[in-house]
C-alpha cells in the first residue's frame, strides 16, 4: 500500500516538472489567483493579502478539480460494476450481433428495411424569402 502511494506521488511530481508543462504555469497562476503574471512576479508588492488570496484561490482550485475527478472516478466505477455484473449477458448479445453481421455480410440475412436510404433534404433559402 505504501509503495503504491509513493509511486503515484512520484509520478505526479515527475509530470509536474516535465518540460511540456512549464509554459502552462504562468497561465494557471494567473487563472487561479486572478492576478496578472506581472503582479505575481513583482516581489516588492508581496503583501499578506495577496499571499492569502493566492493560497485561498489555489486551495479552491485544487478542491474543485479534486471533486470533479472524484465524481468522474465514482461514475466510471459504477459503470464498470454494471458491466461486470452483466458481463455474461453482454458477451451473449455481442456474439449474437457478430453472428448477425456475418449473416448480413454473406448475404444470408438481408433486412430490406435497413438497406433503404433515407435523406433529409434541407433547401437553402433564396435571398428575399421569409
Amino acid at each position: 500500500m505504501e509503495l503504491s502511494i509513493m509511486l503515484v506521488f512520484g509520478a505526479g511530481i515527475l509530470s509536474f516538472i516535465s518540460p511540456c508543462v512549464f509554459p502552462l504555469y504562468p497561465s494557471y497562476l494567473s487563472f487561479i489567483t486572478g492576478l496578472s503574471v506581472k503582479e505575481i512576479s513583482n516581489r516588492k508588492d508581496q503583501s499578506v493579502q495577496i499571499k492569502n488570496k493566492v493560497m485561498l484561490h489555489t486551495l479552491m482550485f485544487v478542491l474543485g478539480l479534486s471533486i470533479v475527478f472524484f465524481i468522474l472516478g465514482s461514475a466510471f466505477t459504477l459503470i464498470g460494476d454494471i458491466f461486470y455484473q452483466y458481463q455474461d449477458l453482454i458477451r451473449m448479445l455481442g456474439a449474437i450481433f457478430i453472428i448477425a453481421m456475418g449473416f448480413f455480410l454473406t448475404g444470408i440475412f438481408q433486412p430490406v428495411s435497413m438497406l433503404k436510404e433515407k435523406r433529409v433534404i434541407k433547401l437553402a433559402k433564396k435571398p428575399g424569402d421569409t
